[in-house]
């Protein structure tokens, strides 16, 4: 069950912000850019050091959300409105044990029974995962058989990408990362169709890491390389009319 704490009418779409139980009990917030028409909708998925109401997510929701495609984003554990005032945010390496992935994958499985409660159960259901978002995403999605597709930006392979950004991490950070990669569950989303969008020169997740993820998933799939780097992005307009040419085609 959602709780409805706040809307805002819009001309062209309707924006909620829900409230509803996460994988661990807790209250997970969330905003809904609602098309005004039924139809497809995609569960959004926020990077590190972000949360639910960040630009490059916001954006691409109202645009869609007036052209038909409504989008849902929750903030992540310890991120947003689930921050902890006396801590401090996850770092890149709490974010990457496997509590956390476990944790946030979960409240992905949530936030779908959330979306089916406040819309018909059969609406076509994507899932759209930045950064961090692809790395809890991929096990989300070979979860949850409700999500029809899937579009993973700016991930890849955590065994690659994470040594070269902590090349001294102690063995139980690197032993989590092992565990959590990604790529250990993406045959399981197949016959889903996926999508990978990545940036030519990601410092985070470099070529050889998205390549490893693309890798790793059984067909039917596709990945796109755009110019930029993992923050910032050059030409993005034409990253997102991708992601929403490929939700099109598969969501209906």
């Amino acid at each position: 069950m959602i709780d409805i704490t706040d809307v805002c009418d819009e001309r062209w779409f309707r924006r909620e912000t829900w409230e509803y139980e996460g994988s661990a009990g807790d209250r997970v917030v969330a905003d809904a850019w609602l098309a005004h028409e039924p139809g497809p909708v995609v569960i959004a998925g926020h990077g590190a050091e972000s949360d639910r109401r960040a630009q490059y997510l916001t954006g691409a929701a109202k645009a869609w959300a007036r052209k038909g495609i409504s989008v849902v984003a929750a903030d992540a554990p310890g991120h947003g409105s689930r921050a902890v005032p006396s801590r401090p945010p996850p770092s890149m390496r709490d974010i990457h044990r496997i509590p956390f992935v476990r944790q946030a994958a979960g409240d992905v499985r949530s936030l779908v029974g959330a979306v089916t409660d406040r819309f018909d159960a059969h609406a076509p259901l994507g899932y759209l995962g930045f950064s961090m978002g692809t790395q809890y995403g991929v096990p989300a999605v070979a979860d949850e058989s409700r999500i029809r597709a899937a579009v993973f930006c700016i991930g890849g392979s955590t065994s690659i990408a994470l040594p070269r950004l902590f090349p001294s991490a102690d063995d139980d950070v690197v032993h989590s990362v092992a565990e959590i990669d990604p790529v250990s569950r993406a045959a399981e989303i197949a016959p889903r169709p996926v999508l990978m969008v990545n940036a030519e020169d990601d410092e985070v997740f470099p070529r050889e890491a998205a390549l490893a993820l693309y890798e790793a998933l059984a067909e039917p799939k596709e990945i796109a390389f755009f110019p930029g780097r993992h923050v910032e992005w050059g030409s993005p307009a034409q990253w997102y009319r991708r992601m929403e040419g490929f939700f099109r085609e598969h969501l209906g």
